[in-house]
């Protein structure tokens, strides 16, 4: 008898097991394959906000290369069974008018089955005023528009030439070992340079107690101050960094206008000869 039941009770497990995996085939392709043309969505722009900046050469402001950058439209809710197109239409307040800036399209197509789809805009530099930000303002005509993000906002800007802004810039320098500056030999050696318009206005640096200077150096032995001028109409104005042979030299740079450039011991050791990279456009 004992037997009798636990096979009657295993018949109905499976039955009941084997009913349970069965569902409405129709109904589930139904869902995940008919979406209702017709039903909820809203149309938005990704990333509605950005900055696109023209590759231009500092030194001449020629331009280099234009910058490109892709515009994503998204569907907010279940992606649908046909195409969708979305238009899009420039706002009354963009700046950029149409000869500064190139769309891939007019109209974005979210295909069947996807809920984003991208178009690309590219800047024509040559067509822009030069360092006079422009904005690119865009709308989507969408029946479905969402609540926000149905605009676009991006700044488009083709910079000029970095002329040196001129005035006096300071120089704060120090020693950490409290001996003067130590740049291209043990003992001593060539100051920092100043270069306008590919010329050498100007040697400087902290005197070494070790040998006499090439240059008029500026006495001190852990700290020392000097000023260099850049000159009114200067095209270009570098500053060069000789070396640092024993890894102890710093200094700070200040501009005219507040900005700073810091070069602080570094932690490795010497520091890399070269030009040093601080420019102040005016």
């Amino acid at each position: 008898m004992k037997n009798i039941l636990k096979i009657i009770t295993l018949i109905v497990a499976v039955l009941f097991v084997t009913a349970s995996c069965e569902y409405d085939e129709s109904n589930y392709d139904k869902l995940i394959n008919e979406v209702d043309p017709n039903a909820t969505y809203y149309i938005q722009f990704k990333d509605s906000k950005q900055s696109l900046v023209v590759v231009v050469d500092p030194g001449t402001g020629d331009i280099i290369n234009d910058v490109s950058a892709k515009i994503t439209v998204v569907m907010l809710g279940m992606p649908l069974n046909q195409d969708l197109i979305v238009n899009l239409t420039p706002n009354a307040s963009s700046t950029a008018t149409p000869n500064m800036y190139k769309l891939s399209s007019n109209a974005v197509t979210i295909p069947a089955g996807s809920v984003s789809a991208q178009i690309t805009v590219t800047t024509i530099a040559l067509n822009m005023p030069v360092d006079t930000e422009v904005k690119l303002i865009l709308d989507i005509t969408s029946q479905n528009n969402a609540p926000a993000g149905t605009t676009l906002n991006y700044t488009m800007l083709r910079p000029g030439a970095c002329l040196p802004l001129p005035g006096t810039y300071k120089i704060d320098m120090i020693d950490t070992y409290g001996d003067g500056w130590q740049t291209t030999t043990g003992d001593g050696g060539a100051g920092m340079k100043l270069s306008i318009d590919g010329t050498v206005v100007s040697e400087f640096g902290m005197c070494t107690p070790y040998e006499p200077s090439p240059f008029a150096c500026t006495p001190g032995s852990t700290t020392a101050s000097t000023t260099v001028v850049v000159p009114v109409g200067a095209k270009t104005a570098e500053f060069y960094f000789p070396g640092d042979y024993w890894g102890e030299i710093s200094f700070k740079i200040t501009a005219p206008n507040g900005a700073v450039y810091n070069w602080d011991v570094d932690a490795k050791g010497k520091h890399p000869v070269g030009i040093i990279d601080f420019k102040v456009c005016k």
